[in-house]
């Protein structure tokens, strides 16, 4: 491919363009641009794909559907099951008794045909298994072998194919709930195997099919937040071919990157951010809106309605998916002289300093950095990510403009992770003195006869040193804006440190719980700039798999109200996570947006009277199945 490598051998992408090659039309994400953990790799692959579709817009072709035939109507047929025990290709006849198996599948009722498979997942057994359904007249299956987890899909999919509801499917999991947790027990194996295909068959004869609705979707994304993550998402959204809305709370747009000047690898902060601006402002899929708050929001069937505040009125903006890019803030400093003595300033003060050539900076002999302020403590216990870095960078700096300059970075960790590491032994090898403190014995400040001075206790000395600071500079770390009225507004949650929660930090690191909600950049977690373009990348690509359907299909498995039972209590309203269960305030009972449930099961949970049942998981038939097994 003729790729470009960087010295470790990874891949080289541009700091500015993390999922671009050196190969126009090749993307890359994950382990190979670098060491990678599972959050990071999940959210470059999305934005790698983001940058793909961007990149093949302009020449593509109409996604064409696959056109399935008509279902035949099963409800009212009697149950005629076909069960097919799958051996794995011979892996479970070492733990389990396959014709005990066959045997006594053959006594249970209703229960059409009963046959041995090999391996049901490839396409000669569900050949077999499509040519069984219609010599038997089979209307219910029954698959016994590995996890539906692996099957269902596969199953799914060729029950389509045929006409044949694809609800009418149950699954018995003798293999990892079975075989492989009892292989030295085979008779005992043998018979829980046989209960669970009982249970499943018994589940069979009750459940019924499903047909699943549609919404059309509002093939428009809505992003909060102009920083560098929300206007990376928001063009590569309108890259994609959808409107999008962009909202900030500022006169202008920029975040934090109006704050930065240089970065430790060396790009230009500010260029990026003229880019951004131009690009932005000439996209005529992107409509900003300046000086703007979100004063309200609302789920409806299939898109969002957003309302907001601006200079000259409200408005309300309707939407398919929501990025929220909200941005983050320095910690203030609440130590160590800062805001009593001006020569304690912060990291970024010093960076602007240095950018502007500040002439304070020509009368300093002596800096002294101390990490972690703001970070890894009571109040902000989590690592900020990038103080490490900034140290260094500005170290360099100071290094590059006066060799002479003395440095010393005090830290209870360096945390230059990846490649950034070299920059760390770079800082070292021009005379930077990193000295290591612990939590319990925190560096001391005080000005004697008019000088800063830094004292800390020094593990390589045994003992307490002190050293003088013309510049005394604090590396703060990262908390979250304020983001509590946002996340009511929005009905996301926070952590417990005040960012927006994914749905779950490693499969789905950028989704909320709620489908078509997405976060990005410093709202989501401490990140830099690298991070924070790839996150926004990703963020659009997660938008754009709703925004590029003009219909979703509901789920399957709803909640549904019996009304005659349900008394208005209303606890099915307020359990429920998705905003999915609503009270018809004339007739007083509970109602279920169909739209918008996600078959979680809360609400049924809840219900004291029974009124709020799940399709094909009603109580009735839960109990009938669970008296199978201890039959």
């Amino acid at each position: 491919m003729d790729l470009r490598l960087n010295k470790q051998g990874f891949c080289e992408t541009d700091e500015f363009s993390p999922g671009e090659t050196s190969v126009k039309g090749i993307f890359v994400g994950g382990a190979f641009r670098g060491p990678r953990d599972i959050p990071e790799t999940v959210v470059e692959g999305s934005s790698a794909a983001a940058a793909a579709a961007s990149f093949l817009l302009p020449n593509s072709l109409p996604v064409s559907k696959r056109e399935y035939p008509a279902e035949g109507a099963l409800a009212d047929e009697i149950p005629k099951i076909g069960v097919f025990i799958c051996h794995c290709g011979g892996e479970l006849k070492e733990s389990l008794s396959i014709s005990e198996l066959l045997e006594g599948t053959k006594g249970l009722g209703e229960v059409s045909h009963v046959e041995e498979m090999g391996l049901a997942c490839l396409p000669e057994d569900l050949n077999q298994i499509k040519v069984k359904i219609g010599e038997h007249g089979i209307n219910r299956i029954v698959i016994a072998g590995c996890s539906h987890r692996e099957i269902r899909k596969t199953m799914e999919e060729m029950a389509k194919g045929i006409g044949f509801n694809p609800y009418l499917i149950e699954y018995a999991n003798i293999r990892e709930q079975c075989a492989f947790v009892h292989r030295d027990h085979p008779k005992l194996a043998t018979e829980k195997a046989m209960t669970l295909i009982r249970m499943a068959v018994e589940r069979a004869k009750r459940i019924q099919p499903i047909r699943k609705g549609s919404q059309e979707v509002e093939r428009k994304g809505l992003v909060v937040g102009g920083g560098v993550a929300g206007m990376t998402a928001a063009l590569r959204m309108a890259e994609q071919g959808y409107g999008v809305y962009l909202i900030e709370k500022e006169k202008e747009l920029g975040g934090n990157l109006r704050n930065s000047f240089y970065t430790l690898k060396g790009s230009d902060p500010q260029s990026l951010l003229k880019d951004l601006l131009q690009k932005v402002n000439d996209q005529p899929s992107i409509r900003s809106y300046l000086e703007t708050e979100v004063i309200g929001f609302e789920k409806r069937n299939g898109h969002y309605q957003t309302k907001i505040r601006r200079p000259n009125g409200e408005e309300v903006l309707d939407h398919g998916a929501l990025v929220l890019a909200t941005g983050g803030k320095e910690v203030i400093p609440k130590e160590y002289l800062f805001g009593e003595d001006p020569r304690v300033i912060t990291q970024r003060q010093l960076e602007k300093m240095i950018h502007l050539k500040d002439a304070g900076l020509k009368e300093i002999r002596s800096v002294v950095m101390i990490q972690c302020v703001g970070s890894r403590d009571e109040e902000h216990p989590y690592c900020s990510r990038i103080c490490c870095g900034h140290a260094v960078k500005n170290a360099l700096k100071l290094k590059e403009q006066d060799p002479s300059v003395q440095v010393y970075v005090l830290y209870r960790d360096v945390r230059t992770y990846g490649f950034y590491e070299t920059y760390y032994h770079a800082a070292r090898g021009k005379g930077v003195i990193f000295t290591r403190y612990g939590l319990e014995k925190k560096p001391k400040v005080a000005v004697e006869n008019g000088r800063l001075r830094v004292s800390l206790f020094d593990p390589a000395m045994g003992s307490e040193v002190t050293l003088p600071a013309d510049r005394l500079i604090l590396s703060t770390g990262i908390e979250p804006t304020d983001q509590m009225g946002l996340a009511k507004i929005f009905d996301v949650d926070l952590n417990p440190d005040g960012f927006f929660m994914e749905a779950n930090p490693k499969s789905a690191p950028l989704d909320s719980v709620d489908r078509g909600k997405f976060f990005c950049g410093l709202c989501h977690s401490p990140n830099g700039i690298e991070d924070a373009i790839s996150q926004g990348n990703a963020a659009a690509a997660r938008a754009g798999a709703i925004l590029s359907k003009e219909t979703i299909e509901q789920k399957a498995y709803l909640a549904y109200v019996i009304k005659r039972l349900c008394c208005g209590c209303g606890l099915c309203v307020t359990t429920c996570p998705y905003g999915a269960r609503v009270m018809n305030e004339e007739e007083v009972k509970a109602e279920v947006v169909d739209g918008l449930c996600q078959g979680c099961g809360n609400c049924v949970v809840a219900c004291r009277n029974a009124a709020s049942q799940q399709r094909n998981f009603e109580k009735g038939l839960n109990l009938t199945v669970l008296n199978a097994a201890i039959d």
